[in-house]
Order: structure tokens, then sequence, then C-alpha cells
């Protein structure tokens, strides 16, 4: 009978420098023949959260000509400082900042291997930069040596720095998290400090430790199905007896494993799309996140920037923004990944909100074309308006043909749509969604024609549904006829329409009517929009 091998427990494997040895093996090739090629093998087979493409980029420039130069320039006060006297810096923050800045920018001096005493003082004392008045360049400085010692000890460094970044609360214990809890749960990394999410330099840190534990937990999930079904096939044969039927329970763990990794997966985008949108403070100092997408248009359509807007709108140079542009690059990287997880977080929708900023900012985000007609197919009313939203803003970023027939498809829907909803659904589905038509117009010229004849069909609805308030309604249905057959007339009035719209007290109205009014305004701002070339 043939001994199944042991394997190494986790406790082990985690006291092993793997990414040091690594280094070393990569500095003496020719010493070592191939076994440089099958270590780095090994690693990207059972820990691909040491093999992320951006690590590797940042070793060659910790290890490169610029380095050397740098180290070059080493004064003996760099070799000088011990870790208790940065302690005794970082002790001193509150007071005085010039200390820690200069040791953490001899320490910038130091090389990778060098740091390692050093890394439990800084990643213990990453809480106390969240105070208020702490200059950005000493940030920047614990990044960069974050990042050079994450290229020695990822593992250990990750660990201390999730439980340093715990929030503190009065008269409660803060739990110590080990590897294997993280592996386990990579959310953990997400249940920090609630000021680390305005904190960009922090941030940078917090997504690289999320990055690397997502796929860590892939690795550790699949080794674990493994070793299990070793275990559990020899009782499978002797209770079932029949060979077809072993393979049964392994295809139901293995859909079970990736139902658990794609929940896993969403659940971080959704929460990192949450910590995109800006907090009540940040909503009465005019940030707005969909100035991103703005911006971007204003680019494209017009080569001098709108002066008419205020200085905090268009103002880019605020923490909010730099986050947001962190974790759009995250959820790019991990949308070309894996475009499943593009489509479930879509399915699962996300505030509309955040529609321009993750279209602007997320370049993999034209990939949703792909399955909106599918996600427009859902019976769901707030799935198809999330859809029609989704798809207005992709129609301004992405004009290609391919959006066109996807517009042209949701214009068919609306229509469709009108005919079977009731007036309370209809309302509920259509004052949302008429904004996007704009948008089509705007994307699509062609699609003009079919667009107005929808919005002259939703008006009709709506008044002979309303047989009590038919004065009121009747002059809007002639005059959206006479919009329609002479729109060059109507142009230039959008905005004193607008003025006495926003006048009247909407909250009285019939749905119905108000439905109508939004109608006209949508066709107004269509045709000021047609005839200005905006």
């Amino acid at each position: 009978m043939q001994r199944k091998p042991k394997s190494y427990s986790s406790s082990l494997m985690d006291q092993i420098p793997i990414k040091f040895l690594i280094r070393q093996a990569q500095g003496l090739q020719q010493e070592l023949g191939g076994l440089h090629s099958a270590l780095l093998r090994l690693l990207a087979t059972n820990y691909p959260h040491l093999c992320i493409v951006d690590d590797w980029i940042c070793e060659e420039e910790i290890t490169g000509t610029d380095a050397l130069l740098r180290r070059m320039l080493l004064t003996n006060n760099a070799k000088n400082h011990s870790p208790e006297q940065l302690q005794e810096a970082f002790s001193a923050v509150p007071v005085s900042h010039t200390q820690v800045m200069q040791i953490l920018e001899h320490l910038t001096l130091l090389s990778a291997s060098e740091l390692i005493p050093y890394a439990e003082v800084l990643t213990s004392n990453m809480n106390q930069l969240l105070n208020a008045g702490v200059p950005r360049r000493i940030l920047q400085t614990v990044n960069k040596l974050w990042m050079v010692l994450n290229t020695v000890m990822p593992r250990r460094l990750w660990v201390m720095t999730v439980n340093a970044l715990q929030p503190s609360i009065k008269f409660v214990r803060q739990q110590k998290y080990t590897q294997n809890d993280l592996m386990i749960d990579p959310l953990i990394v997400l249940r920090c400090d609630q000021r680390v999410h305005r904190c960009p330099p922090l941030m940078d840190i917090t997504l690289h430790m999320l990055n690397g534990y997502l796929l860590a937990s892939k690795a550790y999930l699949s080794a674990h199905l493994k070793e299990t079904a070793e275990q559990d096939r020899p009782s499978q044969n002797n209770t079932l007896g029949l060979i077809g039927q072993t393979d049964g329970p392994e295809v139901t763990r293995e859909e079970l494993k990736n139902a658990l990794l794609a929940a896993q997966d969403s659940a971080a985008v959704q929460i990192l799309l949450e910590i995109c949108l800006p907090t009540e403070e940040e909503k009465a100092k005019s940030v707005n996140p969909d100035s991103l997408l703005r911006n971007v248009q204003s680019v494209i359509t017009t080569s001098t920037p709108n002066k008419g807007r205020g200085e905090g709108e268009d103002n880019l140079l605020c923490n909010l923004r730099e986050v947001q542009c962190l974790i759009c690059c995250l959820l790019h990287q991990m949308y070309i990944a894996d475009p499943n997880i593009a489509k479930l977080v879509h399915f699962q929708g996300y505030p509309c909100e955040l529609l321009p900023l993750t279209v602007a900012g997320i370049p993999s985000m034209h990939i949703c074309l792909d399955f909106i007609p599918e996600l427009i197919a859902q019976p769901e009313l707030e799935k198809q308006i999330f859809a029609i939203q989704l798809l207005s803003h992709l129609c301004i970023q992405y004009a290609l043909p391919k959006s066109l027939s996807v517009a042209r498809l949701a214009v068919n829907v609306m229509g469709t749509l009108l005919t079977v909803l009731t007036q309370a659904k209809r309302y509920a589905f259509f004052m949302p969604t008429l904004p996007s038509l704009v948008s089509f117009c705007r994307a699509f010229p062609p699609l003009y024609e079919d667009i107005m004849s929808l919005l002259i069909q939703i008006g009709q609805v709506c008044a002979s549904d309303v047989a009590t308030q038919t004065r009121d309604i009747d002059p809007i249905i002639t005059r959206l006829q006479q919009i329609k057959e002479k729109p060059s007339g109507w142009s230039g009035i959008y905005k004193d329409l607008s003025y006495k719209n926003g006048s009247r007290d909407t909250g009285s109205m019939d749905p119905d009517v108000q439905l109508c009014h939004c109608i006209e305004s949508t066709i107004i701002e269509i045709i000021n929009m047609s005839v200005s070339g905006i």
C-alpha cells in the first residue's frame, strides 16, 4: 500500500522567508544552476499572491541602477538610526515631525534586507499617521518604505499592517489576526480604521494587501479542496460502491468553491465602490463623484475648459479623488483577470451616483456591453433601470457600433414596457430613465427619430390615463407634437422652461402629470443639445 506523503503545516511555511530566498536565488543563478526557475514555478503555482506583477516591477526599481546610486550617498547617520530611535521619533509626531522625517529619509537609502529590523516599528505606528496634521511627505515616505519591505517579507508585513490599521475602540480589545485568518477571509483587510479610506498612501497599501489576499484565498481553497478530496475518496468508494458516482460530489465541491470565491470578490468590489461615495461632509464641500466623467468629456468635446463651473467641483487635488483613482485601478485589474466579476457586480447593482465614476475611471468597463442586453431582460424593474443608466454612460464613453445596437435595443425595450407597465411602475421606470435618452441622442444622432417618437408615445399614454386633468395635459401633448414637427423654433427655451417647471409644486401633482413635464423637458434638452452640437 502506497503511503500518502505528508505536507508541511501552514505555520511552518509562514516562518520561511520565501520571497527573500527567491531574491537570493535570483542573484546566484550561475551558482545554483536551474534552481531559480524551478523555485519560480513552485512560487507561481502555490503562492500566486507572491507573484503580483506590480511587486516584480517595484523590485526591479529597488534593485536597479538608481537604487545603487542612492546607496552610494549613504552616510553613517543612516546606519546609526536604530528601531528604538525611530519609535521615539514616532512618539513625538504629535509635537514635531522633523525628527521622524529625517530618520525616514535616511532609511530610504538602506537596502530591503537592511530595513527588516525596522518593519515592526513602521507598521505599529501607522495608526498615528492617520491623525490630522501629519505631513503628506511622511505618509508617502512610509508608503515607499513599506513597498521596499514588501519585496523581502510580504506575508509577515501584511499581517503586521492589517493588525496595526484596525480601528481603535475604547474598552474593546483588538483581535490579532494571523496569516491563516486573512487567507480564509480576505475582507478582514477592509475592516480597517475608516480614516484609511481618505488617506491615499495608506489606502494604496490596503488595496495592495487586499489584492494579495484575494489571490492567496484562491490558492488556499484550491489546495484545501485537493487535500480533502484525497481523504474523502476512499470513504466515498466504500459507501457508494459505484465508480461512476464518485465524480458527483467532487463537481459539487468545485462549484461551491467557485461560488464562494465569486461572492468573496464581488463583496470586495461592492465595499470598495461604497468607499468611493462621498461622505456628508464631502458633499457639503461640493465634492461630486461624477466630476471625473465631466472632466473627461470636456477634454473630448472641447479644447477649452468650462469656466462656468465652481472651483470646488473641478478640483481634482483631493483625497477622495485620489482614493477613487486607486480603487478604479484595482477594479480594472480584477475585471480584466475575470470578466465574470464585472458581470456579477453589475447584476447585483450599486448606487447610480457611481456610474459616471466607474465608466470614466475603469477602462475595462466596455465589457459591460456584452451582458447589458441580458441585464435589461431581467424581470426586476430596478435592474432594468440600472442597465439603461449604465448604457447611457457607456454610449458617451464608447460611441461604438456595438453601443449603437445595444442603445437601439434599449429604446425598443422601453417602448415595449410602456404598453405593459401599470401607472405606478410606469412612473417609477421612466422618471429615472428619461435622462438616459438625452445621452443616447448625444452619442448617436441616428436614434433621434426613434427616441422622439417614444417620448410622444409616453406622453400620450400618460394623458389618456388622466381623465380628470385633461385640460392640463392636452396643451402639453400639443406642444410635444409641435416640438417634434418644428424643433428649430423651440431651441434655447429650455432654461426658461426648467425654471417654470421647477417653480411648480411637483409633490402635489399626479405622477402622470409629472412624467409629462419631464418628457417635455427631455425633448427640449435633446433639441438644445442637437442645435448647439454639445
